[in-house]
């Protein structure tokens, strides 16, 4: 032991005096202080390591058994083969130092420049190479402490103001941008059956951008699925896999049209029913619709639902086909045939209709009506709206159908649409609104967000004034039904002959003068209503970027201010139409109506035009109308024009000169109509 500890001090000398030497050269201090600690900090590492060297194999050569075990040909090199590989030792003491191929369990690797990735929690931590003996390493042998292996994870708990936290529905990725990243559909199963129930999909399949150039064409990662032979057969009947599609996924996301046409309207639709439902798409849509592309819901909610629901793709394909080929076509007929059984089967009939079958009863209800109303129906369109009403009450009435919708912009325009067909009926101008305008105000000015909903198809940023006009109509209601009941008490008095000193006869005086007070008291609250009434400011901000189109709707909403007028003169106060403030309503209303002819607001001029009709009390004016009427039926080709043109001929021959104040509704009733004045 002495012998050994002497060489090493002669190596330790032979090293480390050359080194004192270097300090007497002249030499920049700073250089010279730098070159001097390096190789005393080279020269002490090498000595100790040589030191250790022979320690650590007699160490090894005493230590206990139980402390050794079998390690791969792969284990941590030993010091003496980790030190070699930094610096080279002196020839002598190359050849006494032998390589130690057991791994050392009891110290520290010393020295070490890199951490250990695959070591111990403990050597993770304290950023030290471990030997990685198990159960327990040298370094924490030596240190007393436990040895724990794993992967030490750092985890920071995300404060519920950081920015990592959950992101809004807002946020997240709109459907066309999953679109591109998406993998192949978990359709596997099912595609197979595809040319089974349909034997042409796969040619309209092929070129889908022919048939619905809106939509997004078929991947190609699902035609390999559809095509592919080791698809399992799907053994379910062909309705259920509409199942697959969840239809609340279409409820309270603003979304583009679906994307694969023949994944849905194909199975169901063969080619003359798709180039239908194509024609509705592209043409009658934007025909009935007032609004921008961006909120046009004859799109945005009733395609969507088709693309779930059978029953609704038939309908619309009849409503493509009223206008393709027209509503007596056998088309229309099958269509609409279909589409009655199929939501019959499916929601109608069932006693226990839940949210979801409520939402695609009420879509096919008016859609139905729609079809209807098109192809000039009188009196199955009304049928289809009571049972639309007597369905929504079932359900707890329009603000609970919103509520169970989560009030979405979906169901804000099948409400919307319910409404102006309740408003713009001849059975309303005669009973009253289905349901109560105040229920109707409360929710469009009050649960409705009309920013998020846009510019409505039917009513454009004018839905204010077709509420005036409604509680104009209930009015009129409630008081010719008081003005009847005096009416027929005084024929009643004239049979029995008058009696001026008869308390009966004074009492009927008091009620004719409470009545017209209250017709006074009415009209001035109304006619105030209209003053004070404006359009949809949040709905006139998603068109305030185009100042033509701004100024079409505002030209619009002084024309039905104009008709409301109209029908307060007429219907409250009963003038006569040859008035002059009718006729000064009424002609400013014909040059509003002209200066509309050939924008895309049509849609909405039929209430208006017909109200003109009832004014006129001579041929130039008639013939005024008559030349409108005309264009109108050109431009705008829906069977119910031709209904109110009938009614205001009807009402020339009665008022030719414009004396009596003639009730369209009356001649309606007479000729036993339900009218739909839109």
């Amino acid at each position: 032991m002495h012998f050994y500890l002497l060489n090493c001090f002669r190596v330790f000398s032979k090293f480390f005096f050359p080194l004192i030497s270097l300090g007497n050269r002249k030499r920049h201090p700073c250089t010279t202080k730098f070159n001097l600690s390096s190789r005393l900090r080279c020269c002490m590492f090498l000595t100790l390591n040589t030191l250790l060297d022979p320690v650590q194999q007699i160490s090894d050569e005493t230590s206990s058994k139980d402390h050794m075990i079998a390690t791969s040909p792969m284990s941590t090199p030993t010091i003496s083969s980790v030190t070699s590989n930094r610096i080279s030792k002196p020839a002598d003491l190359k050849s006494k130092s032998k390589p130690v191929s057991k791994p050392m369990h009891n110290n520290i690797i010393l020295g070490s420049r890199y951490r250990s990735k695959t070591g111990c929690a403990g050597c993770r931590k304290r950023k030290k190479k471990c030997d990685e003996v198990h159960p327990i390493c040298g370094s924490c042998r030596h240190r007393g402490e436990s040895c724990e292996w794993g992967v030490v994870k750092r985890y920071k708990p995300v404060s519920p103001s950081s920015e990592e936290t959950t992101p809004k529905i807002s946020e997240l990725p709109k459907l066309n941008d999953v679109e591109q990243t998406r993998t192949t559909p978990k359709l596997t199963e099912v595609t197979p059956k595809l040319t089974e129930i349909n034997p042409n999909s796969t040619e309209i399949a092929s070129k889908p951008t022919e048939i619905f150039p809106k939509l997004v064409s078929i991947s190609e990662e699902t035609k390999i699925v559809i095509q592919s032979p080791k698809s399992p057969p799907f053994s379910s009947t062909p309705s259920d896999l509409l199942q697959l599609f969840s239809p609340s996924d279409f409820l309270d996301f603003d979304m583009p049209l679906l994307s694969s046409p023949s994944s849905t309207f194909s199975l169901y639709l063969d080619e003359a029913g798709l180039r239908l439902l194509n024609f509705y798409e592209n043409k009658v849509a934007k025909i009935l619709s007032v609004s921008p592309e961006s909120s046009n819901y004859f799109l945005k909610t009733f395609f969507t639902a088709a693309s779930t629901e059978e029953s609704l793709m038939h309908a619309l394909a009849a409503w493509g086909g009223v206008f393709s080929d027209g509503h007596d076509s056998p088309a229309v007929k099958f269509h609409l045939e279909k589409a009655r059984q199929l939501i019959r089967s499916t929601y109608l009939n069932r006693e226990d209709l839940d949210t979801h079958g409520t939402y695609v009863a009420i879509c096919y209800y008016l859609i139905s009506m729609g079809i209807d109303i098109c192809s000039g129906d009188v009196s199955n369109w009304y049928y289809l709206f009571n049972e639309c009403t007597n369905l929504l009450k079932r359900r707890g009435g329009i603000v609970k159908f919103c509520q169970e919708n989560h009030f979405s912009n979906d169901s804000k325009w099948l409400i919307s649409n319910f409404q102006f067909h309740d408003v713009l009926s001849s059975a309303t101008l005669k009973r009253g609104t289905s349901c109560d305008i105040e229920e109707y105000s409360r929710l469009f000015n009050n649960c409705f967000d009309m920013g998020s909903y846009g510019v409505d198809p039917y009513q454009g940023c004018i839905q204010p004034i077709f509420l005036l006009l409604g509680s104009i109509m209930n009015t009129n209601v409630e008081l010719k039904e008081e003005r009847d009941k005096i009416n027929q008490e005084m024929l009643e008095a004239n049979k029995k002959g008058l009696n001026l000193d008869n308390s009966a006869h004074r009492q009927l005086t008091l009620r004719r003068i409470r009545q017209c007070h209250e017709v006074e008291a009415r009209y001035n609250k109304l006619l105030s209503d209209i003053h004070y009434c404006t359009p949809n400011q949040s709905q006139i901000s998603h068109i305030s970027h185009d100042k033509c189109e701004v100024d079409l709707h505002l030209t619009l909403f002084e024309l039905y201010r104009l008709t409301c007028q109209i029908y307060l003169l007429l219907y409250i106060k009963q003038t006569q139409p040859s008035s002059s403030e009718v006729q000064l309503h009424f002609m400013n209303s014909l040059a509003y109506i002209e200066s509309l002819m050939s924008s895309k607001l049509v849609p909405s001029l039929p209430m208006s035009l017909l109200i003109c009709g009832m004014c006129c009390c001579n041929e130039y004016d008639r013939a005024q109308v008559r030349s409108i009427f005309d264009k109108l039926s050109a431009t705008y080709t829906v069977g119910n024009v031709g209904r109110i043109w009938e009614i205001v001929q009807e009402a020339w021959k009665r008022n030719p000169h414009g004396d009596v104040c003639i009730d369209w509704t009356d001649i309606c009733d007479e000729f036993g109509w339900k009218l739909s004045v839109c």
